[in-house]
């Protein structure tokens, strides 16, 4: 089932003896349902107590510093196998001595389940990194935002944010294990280069094969269709890996961190969490029929793209990134990465609610509504969906004039950009979050603007909520606003596409026309929704 090798006896152990409840030597059926079931599906709680007692191998109810430093070092040994053990900057010695220094806040030399569980709930991501240093911890990297949004203490929600799709588990045949050792032996053999970028850096690639991974259970063989034998090289590409370096560092984005939210580590620093639980996937809502993933801690989607988006990205990529460059408060949403596992492209691209969907986990904040937006009318309805469409929007947006005048200025900078790269069918997405209102909370309008994404919490907004609001139920409201799926051309499939639909509806009221006019339709329909 974890797919463990004969070579890692004692994290097979572990796990056994967390399998095995009531301590008989075997696993009956009834205690494999329920351990398996609190691994992906269970709550922080009840994984927090999964993962102690499998760090408890002696069944005192404590852990000990030889006991966890025993499970690290089986971790550490698997990073090994699979080629990551460069990265590893601490001994699992010095790991273990930091967890505990934090952890027994008591020093009395040992963790109960209370000092575990207290500690998985405070201090998450030293067991998720494995012990590997975060750039802005180091202060390499720091905030550069003078607007971030604060929070004070507000009352907690149970609702869910968004549906980010199904866990995938260690595993599953899904599990793209393969995509995470990718992008963590490409990041590091691309180096933070200094230096600033050639010509020749936009049509680079980085082309590597794998590590064998076959002995682990959940990496399935591919098949060659000309020989009927197993293969199990898995080839890998890094594409234009500076530039996308460089395309980071503008976005402030801390590249450590962004490769631990991708990489393998934090996967095997969650079965100290109780957590098989890695990527979570989802199918398109569009008609691409694209899957994509979100990282575990849902800053990036993982996205599969079609050739023909590939080679129009690759093909606009130097005028992409100097744009960004020149125009960092950029409506685009930001992509980070593109990759090649494989017949599979795909890009590493910015989740645009990541914020909102930790916000509704700590605070009061939920959607309200979610709107994909092209300006044009034919087939653009999703009434009964959560994400709405051109003819579901009944109502304005209520930015303020401030807020309004520069949002309208930097989405047509962005719109004319896509139109001279020959580019169409790309969509503002505006998410609506609201929380209870407060008079304590301030009544000035706020922008924070990061990575392609405006998150605005505007006074005009949240004035005209509390008139439509009945009784005391008052609301403050925050905008979410991008523009996301730029990367279609228009070619020969687009000219066909509108040929066909204008035997059946105006041609002007159709999504795909032209870039140009696409670009001015655009432009006309976003001045007449934001006030």
């Amino acid at each position: 089932m974890l797919g463990l090798a004969d070579d890692h006896k004692i994290l097979a152990e572990f796990l056994f003896h967390a399998f095995d409840k009531d301590s008989s030597g075997t696993i009956s059926l009834d205690e494999f349902l329920y351990s398996t079931y609190i691994l992906t599906k269970g709550s922080p709680e009840e994984k927090a107590k999964f993962a102690f007692s499998m760090l408890d191998s002696d069944h005192d109810g404590t852990i000990n510093k030889y006991e966890l430093q025993q499970m690290i070092s089986a971790l550490y040994k698997t990073m090994h196998d699979i080629g990551l053990g460069s990265f590893i900057e601490k001994s699992a010695v010095e790991y273990c001595n930091e967890i505990f220094k934090l952890f027994d806040h008591d020093e009395k030399g040992i963790i109960d389940m209370e000092k575990y569980s207290r500690g998985a709930r405070l201090y998450p991501e030293i067991l998720t990194k494995l012990g590997v240093p975060s750039l802005q911890q180091e202060g390499i990297i720091k905030n550069h935002s003078e607007n971030e949004l604060t929070e004070v203490d507000y009352q907690k929600s149970e609702k869910p944010a968004l549906d980010i799709g199904s866990p995938i588990s260690i595993g599953s045949q899904k599990w793209k294990f393969e995509m995470m050792i990718g992008v963590r032996i490409s990041s590091s053999m691309s180096g933070h280069v200094k230096r600033h970028l050639i010509r020749e850096d936009f049509t680079a690639k980085l082309e590597f094969e794998l590590p064998d991974l076959r002995r682990e259970a959940s990496i399935m063989p591919s098949y060659s269709k000309k020989k009927k034998e197993k293969q199990f090289v898995t080839i890998f590409i890094d594409f234009s890996p500076i530039v996308f370096y460089k395309l980071r560092v503008l976005s402030f984005v801390d590249d450590t961190d962004y490769v631990m939210s991708l990489g393998p580590e934090q996967m095997l620093g969650n079965f100290l969490l109780g957590n098989l639980s890695s990527l979570t996937e989802k199918i398109s809502d569009g008609k691409s029929g694209s899957y994509f993933f979100y990282s575990y801690d849902l800053h990036y989607l993982v996205k599969t793209i079609p050739k023909h988006e590939f080679v129009s990205f690759r093909s606009m990529l130097s005028s992409y990134f100097y744009h960004i460059e020149m125009y960092p408060d950029s409506l685009l949403n930001r992509v980070f990465g593109l990759h090649q596992l494989n017949d599979d492209v795909f890009v590493v691209i910015n989740n645009i609610f990541w914020d909102l969907q930790n916000r509704s986990r700590r605070h009061s904040w939920n959607f309200i509504e979610i709107y994909d937006l092209k300006g044009s009318e034919y087939g653009r309805t999703n009434a009964n969906g959560f994400i709405k469409k051109d003819l579901d929007l009944k109502d304005k947006f209520y930015l303020g004039p401030t807020w309004t005048s520069r949002i309208l200025s930097s989405l047509k900078i962005d719109s004319d950009f896509l139109s001279s790269k020959n580019v169409l069918d790309y969509s503002l997405i505006v998410g609506v979050a609201k929380k209870p209102y407060r008079e304590t909370d301030s009544d000035a309008d706020v922008c924070h603007i990061s990575r392609g994404v405006w998150r605005i919490q505007a006074k005009d907004a949240s004035e005209k909520v509390k008139v439509f609001g009945s009784g005391n139920e008052c609301y403050t409201l925050m905008y979410f606003v991008g523009i996301i799926d730029y990367l279609t051309e228009y070619g020969l499939r687009k000219e066909t596409e509108i040929k066909f639909k204008s035997m059946f509806t105006d041609a002007n009221k159709i999504s795909a026309i032209a870039p140009s006019l696409y670009a001015k339709r655009f432009q006309n329909y976003v001045n007449t929704i934001f006030e």
